[in-house]
Parts: C-alpha cells; sequence; structure tokens
C-alpha cells in the first residue's frame, strides 16, 4: 500500500534528473518526445475529440500539468489544461507526420496534443497522431491511453454517459517504487568503449537539426515467420531485431573508408520494461513513464565475410545472453536515471557526440481494434530524433503486423541511405526466417 501524501508534494514538484532531461531536448533541441500514429477506417469528428479529452485529464491528472521554469529550473504545475486539438487535410500523411515531429510540444501549455490528418486521397481513412511529452508516459502507458480515447469516443458518440474516478496516485514520481539501496547509487562512470557509427553527411548546428522517419511493414504472414524462427531457435524477437539492425548497419559502415573506422563494435541501445522491477508499484497506475534501457554491443565487421545466417544467429543469441545479464542487474537499470540532464548536458556539449550506433524497442500492442463504426487498421510510435546522430528503430506489432519505424536526423543522414538500411533490416529478417 502506497501512504496518503499531500497533493502539493507531488502535484507542483520539482522535475527530477530524467524528466528534466527531456524537456531539455524538446524546448531546446526538438527532439525525444514521442507520438504514436493511428490509422483509422471511418472518420473522427474533431468536435467529439474535443468533448472527450476532458474526460481523460479527469482520469489521468498527468494530462492536466504544464511544466514551468522557475529558479534556472523546472516544476510541474496542475490545473486547467486544453488539449490542442488540429485537424488537417493532405494527400501525404508522411508529409504531415514529418512537419508534426518537428514542432516541439509547447510544454508551458499542455504535455500532449492530438493531430487528425483526413486522406485526401482515401477519404474512408484518417490518421490519429498523439504526440505527448515523455513526463506524461513512455510507450506502454500511451497505449492504455489509446484505448481509452476510443472507448470514451465511441461513448459520446453513441449518446451513452461516462463515469470516471481521478487516478490520484499515478502523479507518484518513479522514485516512490524504486527498491531499496538503488535509488542511493550513483552511475558516474561513461562507458569509454569504442563503436562503430553510421558516417556524418552534413555537419550542421544541433539546434538547427531536422527529424525524418522511414516506414517499414511486414504483413502477417512474414510477422508469423518472425516469430515462428525466434520459437524454434528458443531466442527472443527482440534478439532477432538486434541482429537484423546489426548487419543492417554494418552494411552501410563497411563501406567507409578504413582509417574512418575507430571501432570493429557496433553497440546497440535496448529499452527496458522497469514495472516487473519495481516495488509495491500498484496496478493503479497506467499512465507513467517507467523505462529505461541497457546497451548490448556486437563485433562484427572483420567477420563481415560470414554468411549471413551464420553471422545473423550468432548475434542474435549474443544480444539475448547480453540483455538477461544486464537487466538482471537492477543498477543497469534504475542508476543511469540519476544522473540523466547531467549525461544529455555533458552529450550535448559537441555537435558530433553520440553515445551509441543504434537504439531499438520493441513491443506488442495490445488493445482492440473496433469501436463501433471506428476501426483500427495500424498503429506505429514515431519519435523526432534530430538531435541524435545515430539511428532509432521502433518495432510495434499490432493485429499480427509489424510496422518498423526508422527515425533519424534528417540533417546527419540522408533518406536514400536509411532506406537502404530499412531495406536491409528487412532482407535479412527475411532470409533469416527461409
Amino acid at each position: 500500500m502506497i501512504e496518503k501524501f499531500a497533493q502539493e508534494d507531488y502535484y507542483d514538484r520539482r522535475l527530477n534528473s530524467y524528466e528534466q532531461s527531456w524537456e531539455i531536448l524538446n524546448q531546446e533541441f526538438c527532439t525525444w518526445f514521442s507520438s504514436r500514429v493511428v490509422k483509422v477506417k471511418g472518420k473522427l469528428d474533431p468536435e467529439i475529440v474535443k468533448q472527450l479529452l476532458p474526460v481523460l485529464q479527469k482520469l489521468h491528472p498527468r494530462l492536466s500539468s504544464q511544466i514551468i521554469p522557475v529558479d534556472n529550473d523546472w516544476k510541474f504545475k496542475f490545473g486547467k489544461v486544453v488539449i490542442p486539438v488540429l485537424c488537417i487535410n493532405s494527400k501525404s500523411i508522411e508529409e504531415e507526420v514529418t512537419k508534426q515531429i518537428n514542432i516541439r510540444i509547447d510544454s508551458s501549455k499542455a504535455l500532449m496534443r492530438i493531430v487528425i490528418i483526413n486522406n485526401i486521397d482515401a477519404p474512408e481513412y484518417c490518421h490519429l497522431m498523439l504526440i505527448y511529452h515523455h513526463a506524461i508516459g513512455d510507450g506502454i502507458s500511451i497505449l492504455v491511453l489509446l484505448e481509452a480515447f476510443f472507448s470514451y469516443y465511441k461513448s459520446i458518440k453513441e449518446g451513452r454517459p461516462i463515469k470516471v474516478v481521478p487516478n490520484q496516485i499515478e502523479i507518484l514520481p518513479i522514485e516512490k517504487f524504486i527498491p531499496n539501496g538503488i535509488a542511493e547509487t550513483t552511475l558516474t562512470n561513461k562507458t569509454t568503449r569504442n563503436f562503430a557509427i553510421l558516417p556524418f553527411e552534413q555537419n550542421i548546428p544541433l539546434k538547427d537539426r531536422r527529424s525524418g522517419f522511414i516506414l517499414r511493414s511486414l504483413d502477417s504472414s512474414f510477422t508469423k515467420q518472425v516469430i515462428a524462427a525466434s520459437k524454434g531457435r528458443k531466442i527472443s524477437v527482440q534478439g532477432m531485431l538486434n541482429a537484423a539492425l546489426v548487419i543492417a548497419l554494418g552494411s552501410k559502415i563497411q563501406l567507409v573508408t578504413p582509417e574512418a573506422i575507430k571501432s570493429n563494435t557496433i553497440s546497440c541501445c535496448v529499452y527496458v520494461n522497469l514495472r516487473p522491477f519495481l516495488k509495491g508499484l500498484p496496478q493503479e497506475i497506467t499512465l507513467n513513464s517507467f523505462a529505461s534501457a541497457v546497451t548490448v554491443y556486437h563485433d562484427i565487421l572483420p567477420q563481415y565475410q560470414h554468411k549471413d545466417n551464420e553471422l545473423f544467429w550468432r548475434i542474435a543469441h549474443d544480444s539475448k545472453k547480453q540483455i538477461v545479464e544486464k537487466i538482471n542487474n537492477p543498477i543497469n537499470l534504475f542508476a543511469n536515471l540519476k544522473i540523466a540532464k547531467e549525461y544529455i548536458t555533458d552529450l550535448l556539449q559537441s555537435e558530433n557526440e553520440v553515445d551509441v550506433s543504434s537504439s531499438i524497442s520493441n513491443l506488442r500492442v495490445n488493445i482492440r481494434s473496433s469501436y463501433g463504426d471506428i476501426e483500427l487498421e495500424d498503429i506505429y510510435p514515431v519519435s523526432p530524433q534530430g538531435v541524435f546522430r545515430y539511428l532509432h528503430v521502433y518495432v510495434s506489432t499490432f493485429k499480427g503486423k509489424m510496422h518498423v519505424t526508422f527515425c533519424y536526423s534528417e540533417s546527419s543522414h540522408s533518406r536514400e541511405l536509411i532506406d537502404d538500411i530499412a531495406n536491409r533490416f528487412v532482407s535479412t529478417l527475411m532470409n533469416a526466417c527461409l
């Protein structure tokens, strides 16, 4: 049980270290907030959306927060918040999504905004963009929010009353649930291990960099093959995805002149759900950010002449082993949260600094797809990563189909380069399933 807490202790508190890092990246560099893009069969009425948002805010108090500056720092301010709703008609969904991820969140007004994109060329479809600050939640909790969004939409459209009880406990910070002893641990040793990176194609100041993305969707048959191959080899799907990404990156890095390659190692940052490791976390807390990451390393370039499948399965097994070893030590998961602000500030001191070769997350979307006359066709994440030089890959599986989003800095890497990597990623997975 969580002890009773005073509202003022947590509602209008100062941001902790990792929350500050998110706000620095959002405000100064238009980076590291996120979005969920939902392809909808049917039409969304913006007026109904505006009616349901206050209901969502009543259920989830975090949606009624803002971030305001105070004493060279930031704090949350809870109160009356109007979440912006924008309705757009467009022929190119990709262009509009790209435009939206290059608009920072105005956190002094709200930590989320909604964009409805009506498809001019396919009027039976529209796309919903839920754009959110990570102070609201992580990828898992945003799915809970999406399901509530469409459930309330259906209820309001059908004229049915909605009863909600404010989930006050959700405003508790993660520090309340970190196991004893770990919260006091300080992680100060930044890794000095060298690793290979994608060639830097343009040198543009940090604040002028833009974000882009490329989407690849695997049909249900291909997705089933990936899952079957992982079970057949007794390895995780995450390990297979890591291997495909490492090989795809290696196929480009090896083209760089030998003197430009400072390491034969490719590093991959893997995002981890912290919920199983939190002490006494109440089930009522559904909207919050409980995510961390571990980094795995793979020596690849000297052995690139090996057959792809041989190299693929070696990396996949090694990746699974490294991930298990690191998450079994909770310090790897929690200690870095304490120094997030300092780490990001240090990283941004150099315009060419990079802390990993790549990053990847994998999430299964377990929410309903039908809400009256509204049918959810696809759901995938898109996150602005313009300030960083490395490639971020987000994998999302919904209705048996795997969607892979390659998010990158348009200012650092060309679309042609990322497109080649995306194609190699998919073909490597396909070859492994044969």
